[in-house]
């Protein structure tokens, strides 16, 4: 007897331990990616920090695709620092340089990361931004700036697609053979409206799939429908009835495993984690030596088996 609405995710990719992603995107992108370091996996994200909005989004992966890095000019002063509206607010400092010789660092490894990935997986929030009134242009994080500053808008499928269908294209000139997964963030954005947040997203999702129609090598991955659908039960929601809870962030993990891995890589991916588990595990009679021991143990057991796993893909 089935007591949900099962989800059918089309397998177009074999990912082993030893392909390399690259991620950016929303929170739950953030989520996700914490989960592939976990287990050993190779990806590098988030060049901006997390970011909702698809244009801010574009607009840095162009950056990253072109080594366009970031000027002075691209900052502004603060009483809380100098600050980037194509940034988190994680990216601040009380000295210029400082702030941007990290941003750049981290624009850099991300563009050293692309030219070898072999998987791109981009996350999308919401389709509202809030528009910059000088400049016009979505931003990722208004950072508290008087809200007469911006325009609030529901970003035009237009507009999106456009910027969108266009990095695409330089990204597969820079990486001919990458594969590319969108997907929309499971987390509703309740504080524009519960009406206002499904627009925004059965935008993001006309959006994806105009992408996945457009372009070779595009495919999308349902997370947004897993949590609608499958998990349609606040037990899976964390206190605010909005997040994910973390058995739900599981579930989608999982099923983004078993549509994207091998099956050999899906053992390997098991094997670790039970080795994770007990690097993490805290004995209660446990002296430090002991500790210190454990942990070593479980991590050159890590090792090994990544190794192996990496020997076989090579073989």
């Amino acid at each position: 007897m089935l007591l949900s609405t099962p989800v059918e995710i089309n397998k177009t990719a074999n990912c082993n331990c030893g392909t390399q992603f690259v991620s950016m995107g929303s929170c739950f992108s953030d989520h996700m990616s914490k989960r592939m370091v976990r287990l050993g996996l190779n990806v590098t994200d988030n060049p901006a920090g997390i970011v909702f909005h698809p244009v801010p989004m574009a607009e840095m992966l162009q950056r990253a695709i072109k080594q366009r890095f970031f000027t002075i000019d691209d900052l502004f002063d603060t009483k809380m620092g100098w600050l980037s509206f194509l940034h988190h607010g994680s990216f601040r400092s009380h000295d210029a340089d400082i702030l941007l010789a990290q941003i750049n660092e981290r624009l850099a490894a991300f563009a050293r990361a692309l030219m070898s990935a072999d998987v791109a997986i981009f996350t999308f929030g919401t389709a509202w931004g809030y528009a910059h009134q000088k400049s016009n242009g979505v931003v990722a994080n208004c950072h508290k700036q008087p809200s007469s500053d911006f325009h609030k808008e529901l970003t035009a499928f237009s507009a999106m697609h456009e910027q969108w269908h266009t990095v695409l294209q330089l990204l597969k000139e820079l990486r001919p053979g990458i594969q590319i997964v969108f997907s929309v963030s499971p987390v509703r954005h309740t504080r524009e409206g519960l009406v206002e947040n499904q627009r925004s997203k059965a935008r993001l999702i006309e959006l994806v799939h105009a992408l996945t129609q457009q372009v070779d090598g595009v495919s999308y991955f349902p997370a947004y429908e897993i949590m609608m659908d499958e998990l349609r039960d606040y037990r899976f929601y964390e206190r605010d009835m909005i997040h994910p809870s973390t058995l739900a962030v599981e579930i989608i993990w999982q099923r983004f495993v078993e549509a994207f891995f091998s099956e050999q890589s899906q053992a390997t991916m098991a094997e670790v984690e039970q080795w994770r588990k007990l690097e993490e595990h805290r004995g209660l009679h446990e002296s430090p030596e002991e500790e210190i021991r454990r942990k070593t143990r479980a991590r050159e057991a890590i090792a090994n088996i990544l190794h192996r796993a990496s020997a076989h893909q090579q073989g």
